[in-house]
């Protein structure tokens, strides 16, 4: 990154290893919403049975 904090524009025969790094980055991405979206059905369940412990049903 320059003192901008904007990345610098690569050149165009990077293309390729940029194109792996979006591919990576995208991989990364479906990876962390997975685990968000199995802890969102984890706190779901835990209400659950908080709630059924309490008697609210």
């Amino acid at each position: 990154m320059d003192d901008s904090g904007t990345a610098p524009v690569s050149q165009p025969t990077d293309l390729p290893s940029l194109r792996n790094r979006i591919d990576a980055l995208d991989a990364d991405l479906v990876r962390l919403l997975n685990e968000r979206a199995n802890v969102s059905i984890n706190i779901g369940l835990a209400k659950q049975k908080a709630a059924k412990a309490a008697g609210v049903e």
